[in-house]
């Protein structure tokens, strides 16, 4: 599963991300609010929430806990 969360206002906004199976989490594939557009290493969520930063795009995808 690939989400994709775009943010035009100029302030953050918090998204609820939908609800998935209990061994799957969220994980950070791209975040344009970095200068590479990615973090290292990509952290897996463990919230059911994420902050989109002002005008900004964030992709995450789900896979399987460890």
């Amino acid at each position: 599963t690939l989400l994709i969360l775009l943010n035009a206002h100029y302030e953050s906004v918090p998204f609820v991300l939908p609800v998935h199976r209990p061994e799957q989490l969220w994980e950070l594939v791209l975040d344009t609010q970095e200068s590479t557009g990615r973090r290292e290493p990509m952290p897996a969520l463990k919230d059911d929430s994420y902050v989109v930063a002002p005008r900004s795009l964030v992709m995450l995808r789900v896979k399987a806990s460890t």
